[in-house]
């Protein structure tokens, strides 16, 4: 479930500029999600990686409430038709 940090390209460069840390461009948000994909991936457990599909429409609308970390409308629309295309093809594989 990617989080707003890892999501939101003006909130990851307010975050770093207040904190005094290295540049948004330079930091790996994606990190958390590939470490666990790996780790999921050893144990032969199958999974759906939401980052890359709500990375590619946040620049096109909010997909968070305002001042809270859960999704809005948008963002759970964006869940419910990853996961709608995704999950038959990992049901088919068993």
């Amino acid at each position: 479930m990617p989080d707003e940090m890892q999501v939101d390209k003006d909130l990851q460069k307010r975050v770093m500029s207040q904190i005094g840390a290295i540049k948004p461009d330079e930091w790996d948000f994606s990190l958390p999600n590939r470490l666990l994909a790996s780790e999921l991936e050893k144990l032969g457990i199958d999974f759906i990686d939401l980052l890359d599909a709500f990375k590619a429409r946040s620049h096109e609308m909010h997909l968070y409430r305002p001042q809270d970390s859960h999704w809005n409308i948008a963002g759970n629309r964006i869940a419910a038709d990853v996961l709608a295309s995704q999950l038959p093809l990992i049901l088919d594989k068993r």
